[in-house]
């Protein structure tokens, strides 16, 4: 027997046995037998609501989108306002094995939980998405530079074990079209400059801007969205 019927069958019971009583207390008085009845089944009715409602799923962190397929148009979008207003952007691609430790959240597929964990830390203005066992971050206003001491600032405020390596592409200095820069991302690692996950990493950044409003006050707030 599940949760809901050791429920109602404790809830019946008690209200048989109120009934009981007030029938012997009342003498039967059917105005309060009637009331007693409603409200024992208004309370079988609440119980079995209750226990048979599914487990709530956590809410998505800012930026975290639910579809690739959106994270995708997305990723046209900007880029092309990026092209219009000759600003910098970047994306990133983290390899997620299924394997991989999740982040602590309910969601049950590692990529998944890794891009919550991200978009809790990002701005507003970023994006993040899980397609098959990848995490692609979008990361507007950010040049290389930035770019990567984000995902160093990533992998502390997190503590994830990240992998081993990440790729990222930036708008223009890797290519000026959405298909350049999936390229880039592709290139092998001799040639894309791929980043290593290390703490070590962290001092040779310092001069960088690690802070997330520091890199653009307006795309903070999501003003360059607009």
């Amino acid at each position: 027997m599940g949760s809901r019927g050791v429920l109602t069958v404790l809830a019946t019971a008690l209200v048989a046995g109120v009934i009981g009583y007030q029938i012997g207390a009342q003498g039967g008085s059917p105005d309060r037998l009637v009331v007693v009845v409603v409200i024992g089944v208004l309370i079988i009715v609440a119980i079995g609501f209750v226990a048979t409602r599914p487990p709530a799923r956590p809410r998505r962190a800012r930026g975290t989108l639910a579809d690739a397929r959106i994270g995708w148009i997305e990723f046209d979008r900007e880029l092309d306002r990026s092209r219009r207003h000759a600003h910098p952007m970047a994306i990133v691609r983290v390899p997620w094995a299924a394997g991989a430790p999740s982040a602590p959240t309910h969601d049950p597929r590692p990529a998944e939980a890794a891009a919550l964990a991200f978009g809790s830390v990002l701005r507003s203005a970023d994006r993040t998405w899980a397609e098959g066992e990848r995490v692609f971050l979008l990361l507007p206003e950010t040049d290389r530079g930035r770019g990567e001491a984000l995902i160093a600032r990533l992998q502390v405020e997190t503590r994830l074990p990240m992998p081993d390596r990440v790729r990222l592409a930036a708008f223009p200095d890797d290519g000026l079209t959405s298909g350049a820069l999936i390229a880039a991302l592709d290139r092998p690692a001799e040639s894309a400059h791929p980043i290593p996950f290390r703490s070590a990493r962290l001092p040779e950044l310092a001069g960088a801007a690690t802070s997330f409003t520091d890199r653009d006050p307006g795309a903070a707030s999501g003003e360059r969205l607009g």
